[in-house]
């Protein structure tokens, strides 16, 4: 299929190993070519403005101010798929860090408007810590006229120290503001830009230590789960808004001694339906303390420590809020309240609890805090409750674990882990073997918050500890939404020597009617399978690391079957590593009642002992494996490392391999003993992505074939060596085949481009080659990320001299797709983005692609540092962004 490299070309390749055998390597100045005549390496032709073009600073020369040193906490949030975003970072004032602001739309930046506020401190450092939160109006279909006004306008949520105004009831706290953006003052340099001057202070609280911790919003405007901790965040943005909550855990002083006791939440509410004036752009409603649900103990007054929210970690869904909060009403005893972390010793009568509270977005209404837990507990006796949100390897963020209307479900789906009854008192958590965290699936009802129905998926053994570690567990929804699994690690009761095995369980989702009804789901006794234990006994030997396959999630997910997920994991046996794979064909039918779905288990490949070690226990990164769909009949295609010598000597290489039609397995790296695949992650690009789900009818089973979405170009990025392996260098580049997989009557390898079959040639060369920096050191690359618009793909690449960015246009097969020097040859060409600079850059800030739809390329920023004076006292940023279609 793919024709041989043209005559250039193979001199081009000839050079290369003339230059390894002599033991040296060519070097090459900074936007240089290495073909005579050529084009190459052109700096004006990057799909999108001039860098110098969002130059809006007061000098302009870069983008943000020439008041001091920018911090490197920017925040970028994109409003959906409309092509505009709010931008926010600090500057270093000389006496704090001071916080700046701009709006793109319309293909270019505003300048940079400083935010602040009457009551608050300057020199604080505060509002630079404060992970920022940016919340549009998106009110085009709003009922109200004054709502649809205010459409594209936006909410800057930031936190800072007051000032002590020296009265007995106030003393300096981190408060919380909010600065108003009106989108149609956007090109008005006399209205500040659309940015109001003094923002709104929505925190009361105004004692000594009374800080606002972590803050969030609750708004359908959101798309899916958002995680709001105390130094990030984790959202997306930009579906339509009815009203936008922002908020909090308050530390709140409610005894009149010095410092704080209790900590709790607090919301204000933005009406954008609020009559319109001239002198407030939206008032927030009043400071309001939300209850929790306190077992007992207090949660108001001087006794208010009996109760406490968790000050770090908040997650929201469109109008819920879910939250720990812990309550402890000991007789006699302290009743204050801590949280520890998973598997740390519980103070004594505590209870730790997830809660949920929901608002009406389009009333004043907010529901009663509702308990997800297994059971009621009692605040004043000795036995421990203790429940978790997902996290992933122990950090704050995670993969989702909420699911609801903006999958189409017509209830709240919840997934924690739980530790119900400890009995023996000693607060050791897990102490008994009767009573062990389990992993939990709540259903809630979302406009209300009410538990619909909660049940452990786990099978707890009485004669082991087995809990579930919230960090080993990941969700995975199906890309039309009719179905949920859950896989984890826990400890499996074997034979011998226990060991960490793969579980699994299905759930049946309930899909949001054609009418746009809510049904009520069904028990989750008829809507969860049984509990499967999914790797096989190896006694003694855990199972390292698990892989849901690359490219699934709803709408945008690619399943050639719609009703199959594969997982794959490691499990050594002490001689070898073998990664298999399960098979899982879910039960999408409720007619009759229940969930039965099938599970297969097979190997799929044998590796050496230790070297399919993976990153972390859920292999997210693709570290050394990656796989995903094949493209037909729910089957897989992967990416792997292996060592190819069968000796004690590594000699490790890039291979793929297909299941189903078109099967097959070979190396696509570049197939020479003196370059070696790197111990590093490999990435997959999936295109196109979906743009809808189809529909099933699970009483009659009338299945929709657009339901169906199978990968079609598969592209495979991995680093190998740039020379050879003996160069005393470990310095690498980045290469690419992309895989078509409805090619099925060819060989396997005459499916990718470049050829790895028949007419087999090198894998494209993503970054520029023989590319040294300004001192004459070859360049080490780094890949900040990528986006998708179809089947185009974006790359962007930074060394430590530039930032550079590779497009990938699919016509057909026989064509290399990606960005090139010519006609003539093969050889990469990717795009300088830090054009028109007139220093080095420093560092890269960040690659910020949209996120709430199936478009993840148009509009896609990339922001950097440089220095604008020779004494490199102002770092500033920079920025460029990707044209939008």
């Amino acid at each position: 299929m793919i024709q041989a490299r043209r005559w250039s070309q193979l001199i081009l390749l000839l050079a290369l190993i003339v230059l390894v055998t002599a033991g040296c390597r060519r070097k090459s100045s900074r936007k240089t070519t290495i073909v005579t005549g050529s084009d190459i390496y052109r700096t004006d032709n990057f799909p999108g403005s001039p860098a110098d073009a969002h130059y809006t600073a007061d000098d302009g020369r870069a983008l943000s101010p020439t008041a001091g040193d920018s911090g490197d906490d920017l925040r970028v949030t994109f409003n959906g798929d409309r092509g505009v975003a709010m931008i926010t970072y600090s500057v270093d004032s000389g006496g704090g860090d001071v916080t700046y602001a701009h709006y793109y739309g319309d293909g270019h930046f505003s300048p940079p408007i400083r935010i602040g506020a009457v009551d608050y401190d300057s020199d604080s450092e505060t509002a630079a810590d404060s992970p920022i939160i940016h919340a549009f109006f998106n009110t085009s279909e709003h009922a109200s006229d004054d709502a649809r006004s205010r459409d594209g306008d936006c909410l800057i949520v930031w936190r800072a120290d007051d000032v002590d105004e020296g009265a007995a009831t106030d003393d300096v706290n981190a408060c919380l503001f909010v600065t108003y953006f009106d989108v149609s003052e956007s090109e008005n340099a006399s209205a500040r830009y659309g940015f109001q001057q003094f923002a709104a202070r929505i925190s009361a609280e105004d004692l000594g230590g009374e800080d606002v911790q972590a803050f969030g919003v609750l708004t359908d405007g959101l798309c899916g789960e958002a995680r709001w901790g105390t130094s990030s965040n984790e959202y997306s943005y930009g579906e339509q808004t009815t009203s936008i909550v922002v908020v909090w855990v308050q530390r709140e002083d409610n005894n009149g001694a010095a410092g704080f006791e209790d900590t709790a939440l607090h919301a204000v509410r933005f009406d954008p339906a609020e009559p319109i004036s001239e002198d407030l752009p939206l008032t927030p409603s009043a400071d309001t303390r939300l209850t929790q649900a306190a077992f007992g103990a207090s949660d108001a007054g001087t006794s208010s420590e009996e109760t406490a929210v968790e000050e770090s970690l908040l997650i929201t869904y469109n109008n819920v809020v879910l939250f720990r909060a812990a309550s402890d009403n000991a007789t006699g005893g302290d009743d204050t309240t801590s949280f520890t972390g998973f598997g740390g010793a519980m103070d004594a009568n505590d209870d730790i609890t997830i809660q949920a509270i929901a608002f009406n977005l389009a009333t004043t209404g907010i529901s009663s805090a509702q308990s997800l837990h297994l059971v009621t507990p009692v605040s004043t006796d000795t036995i421990e409750n203790h429940a978790f949100h997902l996290t992933l390897d122990g950090s704050t963020f995670t993969p989702a674990s909420v699911y609801g209307s903006d999958e189409g479900l017509a209830c709240l789906v919840v997934f924690t882990v739980q530790l119900v009854g400890d009995l023996d008192g000693q607060v050791d958590f897990g102490g008994e073997l009767t009573s062990d965290a389990s992993l939990v699936l709540s259903q809630l009802d979302e406009a209300t918050g009410v538990v619909l129905g909660s049940t452990a998926l786990d099978v707890e053994d009485v004669d082991i500890t087995d809990h579930v570690d919230p960090s080993l567990v990941q969700t995975v929804i199906s890309r039309n939404g009719d179905y949920i699994w859950a896989i984890w690690l826990e400890t499996v009761d074997s034979t011998g020597a226990d060991e960490l095995a793969l579980w699994g369980r299905q759930y049946q989702t309930t899909r949001i009617d054609n009418d746009g009804a809510f049904p009520v789901p069904d028990t989750l006794a008829n809507t969860t399978s049984a509990t499967f234990w999914m790797s096989g006994d190896l006694d003694g030997i855990s199972v390292s690391w698990f892989q849901v396959q690359n490219c699934v999630g709803y709408i945008c997910g690619a399943q050639s079957d719609p009703d199959i997920l594969n997982v794959f994991f490691e499990h050594s046996d002490g001689t070898t590593d073998q990664v298999n794979v399960v098979r899982l064909v879910a039960d999408v039918d409720t007619d009759p009642a229940g969930c039965v779905p099938t599970v297969t288990l097979s190997p799929f490949e044998t590796f050496e002992n230790g070297d399919q070690h993976g990153s972390g226990s859920i292999n997210t990164e693709n570290h050394l494996f990656a796989g995903t769909d094949s493209g037909e009949g729910g089957n897989v295609f992967a990416a792997y490392r292996d060592d190819v010598d069968g000796t004690a000597t590594d000699d490790h290489r890039m291979f793929a391999e297909r299941t189903g039609l078109g099967a097959g397995a070979l190396e696509i790296d570049s197939a020479v003993s003196f370059r070696e695949a790197f111990d590093e992650d490999i990435l997959l690009i999936c295109t196109p992505p979906g743009d809808n789900i189809g529909e099933f009818d699970p009483v009659d089973d009338n299945d929709d074939p657009d339901r169906a979405h199978g990968n079609e170009i598969i592209h495979v990025i991995f680093e190998e060596d740039e020379y050879t392996e003996n160069d005393g260098s470990d310095e690498g580049a980045f290469r690419t085949r992309a895989f078509y997989t409805g090619d099925t009557d060819s060989a396997f390898g005459d499916s990718f481009s470049p050829n790895a079959g028949t007419l087999f040639e090198e894998p494209f060369t993503l970054e520029l080659p023989f590319e040294a920096s300004s001192d004459g050191e070859d360049l080490t690359f780094e890949i900040l990320g990528h986006g998708v618009n179809g089947t185009t793909v974006g790359v962007w690449m930074s060394n430590s001299d530039h930032i550079y960015y590779q497009q990938f246009e699919a016509s057909d097969p026989d064509s290399i797709g990606w960005h090139t020097e010519g006609d003539d040859n093969d050889v990469s060409d990717p795009f300088l983005v830090d054009d028109n600079t007139d220093t080095d850059m420093e560092d890269v800030e960040g690659l910020f692609v949209p996120g709430c739809g199936c478009n993840s390329l148009d509009y896609a920023m990339v922001f950097w540092m440089t220095y604008t004076d020779d004494d490199h006292d102002n770092a500033r940023y920079r920025v460029r962004v990707l044209d939008g279609n």
